[in-house]
């Protein structure tokens, strides 16, 4: 399963495979990758903050517990604010990824048999380019998400979790926080 992050500024697809479930944890995972690979060095000199343009459904949806949870945590491991907004539902079609970097990846892998995530990997990496500049690279996260997984406490009053004033249920920041890094 393919997880993408399109960096609208650099024109650079980042596409995380997994090897098991799609989960709020596999989706923070994938965004500490791009972190770790390309995101550190490309905004060395940023002020502190990441914006994530993200649809509001799926691992990653706009109204789970368990997804705020692992924002904080990665926040919180990375020493980043992370700015979210959610489309709204249905509105997934505006977002940049889904017309500048999925369809490319799409066409890569069109026709080649998929037997294994390192032949999806080296697809992607070969064909997943276009003559504007895009460059996409795979990584392949080989670890097991348990689907199902639930924080044992709701997100708790005081935790750096801003609600945005527009529209506070699809737009928030999450700060780093101690709290998350007595648990790590």
């Amino acid at each position: 399963m393919p997880h993408g992050i399109y960096d609208l500024h650099a024109n650079t697809g980042f596409i995380t495979i997994g090897t098991s479930a799609e989960t709020p944890a596999f989706i923070a995972q994938c965004l500490g990758l791009w972190w770790n690979y390309r995101g550190r060095y490309d905004y060395r000199s940023n002020t502190g903050h990441a914006l994530l343009l993200m649809d509001a459904g799926g691992a990653n949806a706009a109204r789970s517990i368990q997804f705020k949870h692992e924002l904080l945590k990665l926040a919180t491991r990375i020493r980043l604010k992370i700015r979210v907004a959610h489309y709204p539902p249905y509105c997934s079609k505006w977002n940049p990824i889904e017309h500048r970097l999925f369809p490319h990846v799409q066409r890569s892998i069109q026709g080649i048999y998929l037997d294994s995530a390192e032949t999806m990997q080296k697809s992607i990496n070969q064909r997943a380019t276009t003559s504007t500049g895009l460059v996409t690279r795979a990584y392949i996260l080989d670890k097991k998400f348990e689907r199902g997984v639930k924080e044992a406490l709701p997100l708790p009053d005081g935790l750096p979790l801003e609600r945005h004033h527009k529209l506070p249920e699809w737009n928030y920041t999450c700060h780093p926080s101690d709290y998350y890094d007595c648990l790590n």
